[in-house]
């Protein structure tokens, strides 16, 4: 997806945002006002997971709001903006997993909600969910990941996909020197989101190391991915097929995620959703919401 089109869709989010920020607060961590909102606190059972939200790049926690206006009838519902999004001040530091984690768990401390939880993160979301979860493991009962980006994606990997509709090795070998080591980032883009770009980026330059160094602990993960090819044709590559290249990758997102669950042990399940496209939970909120009930259960 380009950047154009994501900010597209993200100016799409913040208009449909409503009833969730209209009833959030600003918390505090260190003299920086983060956004957060949970819901009434004082129902949650023994042992009972929180559900807690991490959002996709560029997103606010509005973006939620589908599913999180019908969980949040049974279930503890926690989410923010991360820093520098939304209405979230910018705290300076580099979003890796480790203070992208680290300052989660400290809203969630200071909110009053102790563990357990169950993380979901939507896009990019997902993988810092993957990575709260390898840092905490104690502290995490099971994973959702919404057409997560994929954190178990070698560069080999990446290449397959294009090999299967015909891009030539050395085709291959420029774009991905172009994706990985050269800079695409809008200069005008606010600081936060060209921070989350590079940290990406710097994580597919290593396959993802710093992920495989802390492993997922015996949970259930849940897996969506949207079927659905939504880049509209003003936005698609004239130099390929971008919509076989999108078949390809999700038979590739398949097979990785099943891998990653039955290696994790814990259980879980992968959810394809042949009428959604990256938001899932967007286009179909009842589909999360009755599987994320049936994880809690």
């Amino acid at each position: 997806m380009t950047d154009a089109k994501h900010l597209q869709i993200i100016v799409l989010l913040l208009l449909l945002a409503g009833v969730v920020s209209g009833q959030a607060k600003m918390l505090e961590l260190d003299g920086v006002q983060f956004q957060v909102y949970h819901n009434d606190l004082s129902g949650r059972k023994p042992g009972q997971p929180a559900l807690v939200f991490e959002n996709g790049w560029g997103a606010d926690m509005g973006n939620w709001e589908p599913i999180l206006e019908e969980l949040e009838r049974t279930q503890i519902v926690f989410t923010y903006d991360r820093t520098g999004v939304g209405e979230s001040e910018y705290n300076e530091k580099v979003p890796s997993l480790e203070n992208t984690a680290a300052t989660l768990r400290s809203l969630l401390q200071k909110a009053g909600i102790p563990p357990p939880y169950i993380l979901i993160g939507h896009s990019l979301g997902g993988v810092y969910v993957r990575g709260y979860a390898g840092l905490y493991p104690e502290e995490v009962a099971g994973v959702v990941c919404v057409d997560p980006a994929d954190f178990t994606e070698s560069k080999e990997d990446w290449k397959m996909p294009f090999r299967r509709i015909g891009v030539p090795e050395k085709k291959l070998d420029e774009m991905l020197y172009e994706r990985l080591y050269t800079d695409q980032i809008d200069p005008d883009m606010p600081v936060a989101l060209r921070q989350e770009r590079e940290v990406l980026k710097g994580w597919r330059k290593v396959d993802f190391a710093g992920l495989r160094d802390i492993p997922l602990p015996k949970i259930p993960v849940v897996f969506f991915i949207g079927g659905r090819f939504d880049v509209p044709p003003q936005y698609r590559s004239k130099d390929l097929d971008q919509e076989a290249l999108f078949e390809a990758r999700k038979q590739q997102w398949m097979h990785h995620w099943s891998k990653l669950i039955d290696e994790t042990g814990g259980g879980g399940g992968l959810i394809y959703v042949p009428g959604a496209g990256h938001f899932v939970h967007r286009d179909v909120p009842g589909i999360v919401i009755d599987n994320i009930l049936s994880l809690v259960r």
